[in-house]
């Protein structure tokens, strides 16, 4: 979990095992998008597959191994604070 309030920043990525769910949780008060996105190749590059510009729930599974992050792009945070939880 973490408190994002600055651009080009994310929580911790966590890795999903193959066929396990996941789950992504955006509270609190902000001005911004949150990019949800995964990577197949432990983090060297991202790709994007959801992004929210309120608090959300999200929940999904991959067919395979993939770590998973949340959080503000660069030039996609304004102001105030979301709480981000990638489980």
């Amino acid at each position: 979990m973490a408190t994002l309030t600055a651009q080009n920043t994310f929580c911790p990525a966590v890795l999903k095992q193959e066929k396990r769910g996941y789950s992504v949780s955006i509270s609190g008060t902000f001005v911004g998008k949150i990019t949800v996105q995964r990577s197949p190749d432990d983090g060297v590059t991202w790709f994007d597959i959801a992004s929210y510009t309120a608090p959300a729930e999200l929940d999904g599974e991959f067919g395979t191994a993939f770590k998973v992050r949340a959080g503000f792009k660069t030039g996609d945070f304004t102001s105030g604070s979301a709480v981000v939880n990638v489980y």
